[in-house]
């Protein structure tokens, strides 16, 4: 029976680690954010919420894309594949 359990908590920690491979939400201190990778892709979200305006614009890079919107900052970008 002990095995069981065992088992059964060793399975919910690996399911805890795949969601959070794909899905997180802050990032500790005083930071407020969602952490989105898009599964099968390489694609990732960031977006943060802030205390303070952080003004309007975006910035554009060779792989990711930067907004700002008042309070909300957010991140979109092309992560590199496994190995490179």
């Amino acid at each position: 029976m002990r095995g069981l359990f065992s088992s059964a908590h060793n399975i919910a920690l690996d399911i805890r680690e795949a969601v959070s491979k794909h899905w997180f939400n802050g990032i500790g201190g005083s930071s407020n954010g969602v952490y989105l990778l898009v599964p099968f892709t390489h694609l990732s979200m960031w977006f943060e919420w802030r205390d303070i305006n952080v003004g309007f614009g975006h910035e554009a890079g060779p792989a990711q894309w930067e907004f700002f919107a008042g309070r909300l900052q957010g991140v979109f970008c092309i992560e590199p594949a496994a190995g490179q």
